[in-house]
Protein backbone atom coordinates (compact mmCIF):
# COMPACT_ATOMS: atom_id res chain seq x y z
CA UNK A 1 0.00 0.00 0.00
CA UNK A 2 2.73 2.48 1.15
CA UNK A 3 4.48 1.82 -2.43
CA UNK A 4 1.32 2.53 -4.24
CA UNK A 5 1.23 6.09 -2.11
CA UNK A 6 4.55 6.64 -3.59
CA UNK A 7 3.73 6.05 -6.88
CA UNK A 8 0.67 8.29 -6.93
CA UNK A 9 3.05 11.24 -5.16
CA UNK A 10 5.24 10.73 -7.77
CA UNK A 11 2.65 10.79 -10.77
CA UNK A 12 1.29 13.92 -8.99
CA UNK A 13 4.58 15.88 -9.34
CA UNK A 14 5.26 14.33 -13.11
CA UNK A 15 1.44 15.67 -13.49
CA UNK A 16 2.33 19.25 -12.51
CA UNK A 17 5.65 19.42 -13.92
CA UNK A 18 3.90 18.44 -17.10
CA UNK A 19 1.10 20.97 -16.22
CA UNK A 20 3.74 23.89 -15.40
CA UNK A 21 5.28 23.06 -18.97
CA UNK A 22 2.13 23.16 -20.83
CA UNK A 23 1.40 26.35 -19.53
CA UNK A 24 4.64 28.11 -20.40
CA UNK A 25 4.45 26.79 -24.07
CA UNK A 26 1.28 28.58 -23.58
CA UNK A 27 2.06 31.94 -22.24
CA UNK A 28 4.96 31.92 -24.81
CA UNK A 29 2.26 31.57 -28.06
CA UNK A 30 -0.17 34.03 -26.03
CA UNK A 31 3.47 36.49 -26.22
CA UNK A 32 4.05 35.45 -30.17
CA UNK A 33 0.33 36.35 -30.51
CA UNK A 34 0.34 39.51 -29.40
CA UNK A 35 3.95 40.19 -31.24
CA UNK A 36 2.19 39.11 -34.61
CA UNK A 37 -1.31 41.45 -33.73
CA UNK A 38 1.38 44.32 -32.73
CA UNK A 39 3.26 44.43 -36.24
CA UNK A 40 0.19 43.76 -37.94
CA UNK A 41 -1.51 47.04 -36.42
CA UNK A 42 2.09 48.94 -36.99
CA UNK A 43 1.73 47.81 -40.33
CA UNK A 44 -1.70 48.56 -40.95
CA UNK A 45 -1.23 52.15 -39.30
CA UNK A 46 1.75 53.14 -41.57
CA UNK A 47 -0.13 52.12 -44.42
CA UNK A 48 -3.12 54.42 -43.26
CA UNK A 49 -1.13 57.23 -43.31
CA UNK A 50 -1.26 57.73 -47.15
CA UNK A 51 -4.57 56.67 -47.57
CA UNK A 52 -5.12 59.70 -45.18
CA UNK A 53 -4.61 62.15 -47.95
CA UNK A 54 -7.29 60.50 -50.16
CA UNK A 55 -9.56 61.52 -47.91
CA UNK A 56 -9.02 65.13 -47.54
CA UNK A 57 -9.23 65.66 -51.31
CA UNK A 58 -12.21 64.92 -51.06
CA UNK A 59 -12.51 63.48 -54.07
CA UNK A 60 -16.11 61.18 -53.71
CA UNK A 61 -17.07 58.73 -50.84
CA UNK A 62 -15.45 55.75 -51.32
CA UNK A 63 -12.12 56.66 -50.17
CA UNK A 64 -13.91 57.87 -47.20
CA UNK A 65 -15.24 54.06 -46.78
CA UNK A 66 -12.43 52.58 -47.55
CA UNK A 67 -10.39 54.55 -44.75
CA UNK A 68 -13.32 54.12 -42.10
CA UNK A 69 -12.90 50.05 -42.92
CA UNK A 70 -9.18 50.62 -42.69
CA UNK A 71 -9.16 52.24 -39.47
CA UNK A 72 -11.70 49.87 -37.74
CA UNK A 73 -9.90 47.19 -38.70
CA UNK A 74 -6.79 48.44 -37.00
CA UNK A 75 -8.67 49.27 -33.77
CA UNK A 76 -9.80 45.65 -34.04
CA UNK A 77 -6.49 45.13 -34.30
CA UNK A 78 -6.00 47.34 -31.15
CA UNK A 79 -8.38 45.56 -28.84
CA UNK A 80 -7.29 42.01 -30.23
CA UNK A 81 -3.79 43.27 -28.99
CA UNK A 82 -5.31 44.32 -25.50
CA UNK A 83 -7.31 41.18 -25.12
CA UNK A 84 -4.69 38.87 -25.50
CA UNK A 85 -2.70 41.08 -22.84
CA UNK A 86 -4.97 41.12 -20.14
CA UNK A 87 -7.96 39.07 -20.62
CA UNK A 88 -11.17 39.81 -18.79
CA UNK A 89 -14.83 39.83 -19.46
CA UNK A 90 -14.65 43.61 -20.18
CA UNK A 91 -12.15 42.94 -22.62
CA UNK A 92 -14.18 40.56 -24.72
CA UNK A 93 -16.94 42.80 -24.61
CA UNK A 94 -14.75 45.61 -26.08
CA UNK A 95 -13.68 43.66 -29.02
CA UNK A 96 -17.16 42.47 -29.65
CA UNK A 97 -18.82 45.94 -29.81
CA UNK A 98 -16.04 46.72 -32.35
CA UNK A 99 -16.55 44.14 -34.48
CA UNK A 100 -20.09 44.59 -34.19
CA UNK A 101 -19.45 48.32 -35.14
CA UNK A 102 -17.55 47.94 -37.88
CA UNK A 103 -20.17 45.22 -39.84
CA UNK A 104 -22.46 47.66 -38.93
CA UNK A 105 -20.68 50.97 -40.47
CA UNK A 106 -19.10 49.29 -43.58
CA UNK A 107 -20.57 45.91 -44.24
CA UNK A 108 -23.91 47.55 -45.57
CA UNK A 109 -26.46 45.12 -43.53
CA UNK A 110 -29.79 45.28 -43.63
CA UNK A 111 -31.97 46.52 -40.99
CA UNK A 112 -32.45 43.47 -39.68
CA UNK A 113 -29.39 42.69 -39.09
CA UNK A 114 -28.64 45.96 -37.52
CA UNK A 115 -31.10 45.20 -35.13
CA UNK A 116 -30.09 42.04 -34.57
CA UNK A 117 -26.47 43.29 -34.08
CA UNK A 118 -27.88 46.04 -31.46
CA UNK A 119 -29.80 43.38 -29.63
CA UNK A 120 -26.75 41.44 -29.57
CA UNK A 121 -24.94 44.12 -28.05
CA UNK A 122 -27.14 45.06 -25.55
CA UNK A 123 -27.77 41.24 -24.29
CA UNK A 124 -24.22 40.72 -23.85
CA UNK A 125 -23.57 44.23 -21.83
CA UNK A 126 -26.79 42.55 -19.78
CA UNK A 127 -24.60 39.31 -19.22
CA UNK A 128 -21.87 41.13 -18.14
CA UNK A 129 -23.82 42.78 -15.91
CA UNK A 130 -24.75 40.43 -14.34
CA UNK A 131 -21.91 38.40 -14.13
CA UNK A 132 -20.24 41.50 -12.28
CA UNK A 133 -22.93 41.42 -9.78
CA UNK A 134 -23.13 38.30 -9.34
CA UNK A 135 -19.03 38.07 -8.12
CA UNK A 136 -19.78 41.09 -6.14
CA UNK A 137 -22.54 38.98 -3.93
CA UNK A 138 -20.12 36.13 -4.20
CA UNK A 139 -16.66 37.27 -2.82
CA UNK A 140 -15.58 36.72 0.28
CA UNK A 141 -16.33 39.91 3.37
CA UNK A 142 -12.42 40.32 4.13
CA UNK A 143 -11.96 40.66 0.07
CA UNK A 144 -15.11 43.88 0.40
CA UNK A 145 -13.19 45.35 2.94
CA UNK A 146 -9.81 45.17 0.92
CA UNK A 147 -11.30 47.61 -1.97
CA UNK A 148 -10.42 45.41 -4.84
CA UNK A 149 -12.40 44.94 -7.90
CA UNK A 150 -13.32 41.69 -9.09
CA UNK A 151 -11.57 40.48 -11.88
CA UNK A 152 -14.05 39.76 -14.30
Amino acid sequence: MNKYLEKLEKFRKADKKMYDVWHLICDILEYVCVALVFIAVIVTFVHLLPELADVFSGEGTLELMTFLEDVLTLAIGIEFMKLFAHPSMSQVLETIVFLVSRHMLVGNPTPMENLLSSLSIILLVMAYLAVRLLAKKTEPENKKDAGQKPSL
